[in-house]
């Protein structure tokens, strides 16, 4: 009976080493004023939304004040300040299904441009360290290392709509983060050679 306990206290040990590797990580980079912030990846982001972020989701609020108000609260509460591309992919995501709107590719793209600019401003403006460079998809284990992030009367809740439909459209091709993704770059020739540009390009 030792024996198995033995055994599964060092399985436990070794499950949560990397974690505490990575949290060490974080602290040690917040404690060196020359540390270069490292890009953190938040793929479980959906688990991570209180009630009051999903209602503000949810409202009829414009698309580009919830991106702002999303973006207020990923730097601030979970401390991800360094926002990866797909990271602000699922979050443009997450902010259209809870709209309940679809957007084409080149217009969600504006829309990632949108939430990573606001969120490098915000950076500035919102002091604080950031947390994992790999956000773990459970947020009861995120409050343990970080206790001190979310406010107890407001801790993240369920996420209310559905995952799996959330995640199916939440791809390069529905949601590109980059400028030279085909669709998008379709959509800069055309209207560079729309007459209203081509006009003006006369003019100057």
């Amino acid at each position: 009976m030792l024996t198995i306990h033995l055994r599964l206290a060092k399985a436990s040990v070794k499950r949560l080493l990397p974690r505490y590797a990575q949290y060490q990580a974080a602290q040690q980079l917040c404690r060196s004023p020359r540390s270069i912030a490292k890009e953190q990846e938040h793929r479980f982001l959906y688990n991570y939304l209180p009630e009051k972020i999903w209602s503000m989701l949810q409202s009829q609020d414009t698309i580009n004040n919830k991106l702002r108000r999303f973006a207020h609260f990923l730097i601030e509460v979970p401390r991800c300040r360094n926002p990866s591309g797909p990271t602000c992919r699922l979050a443009v995501r997450i902010t259209h299904v809870a709209s309940n709107i679809e957007k084409p590719p080149e217009d969600a793209y504006d829309d990632v441009r949108t939430f990573a600019d606001v969120c490098k401003s915000k950076r500035g403006s919102i002091h604080g360290t950031q947390t994992m460079s790999k956000v773990v998809k459970d947020p009861k284990e995120f409050m343990l290392w970080y206790p001190e992030c979310y406010p107890a009367s407001d801790p993240p809740i369920d996420c209310p709509v559905d995952v799996a439909t959330m995640l199916e459209r939440a791809s390069k091709e529905t949601i590109p983060i980059r400028h030279s993704n085909d669709k998008v770059s379709r959509k800069s020739q055309s209207n560079s050679s729309s007459p209203e540009t081509q006009l003006v390009k006369k003019r100057k």
